[in-house]
């Protein structure tokens, strides 16, 4: 995998991580192919693609947010690594809280 389509596949990764808050649908498996950003291989840039294409074709599945009086969203995001030092894993979790007012 060439330089340009690395430094795309990261972006890609970035911008799917954010729209995980109004897709909670994509969480896991962004989560999986966040994972291997460090060093993306083609199966990486081939699975995003397959995510942007569910994203395309399901849009009634997203969560629409809007300005309420009466509500107030708060959004935290927590991540560390989990496992030995030879095995660690990511953990990345974000928290939605939804208070009425």
């Amino acid at each position: 995998m060439d330089l340009y389509l690395r430094m795309l596949l990261r972006r890609l990764g970035g911008k799917l991580i954010y729209l995980t808050i109004t897709r909670p649908d994509i969480t896991y498996v962004v989560g999986l192919v966040s994972q291997f950003m460090h060093k993306p291989m083609e199966v990486h840039w081939k699975a995003a693609l397959r995510i942007l294409t569910y994203i395309k074709g399901s849009p009634e599945k997203a969560l629409l947010y809007k300005k309420n009086e009466h509500l107030r969203i708060e959004a935290f995001s927590y991540s560390s690594y989990v496992g030995d030092r030879r095995d660690r894993s990511p953990l990345l979790s974000i928290v939605l809280m939804l208070e009425e007012i």
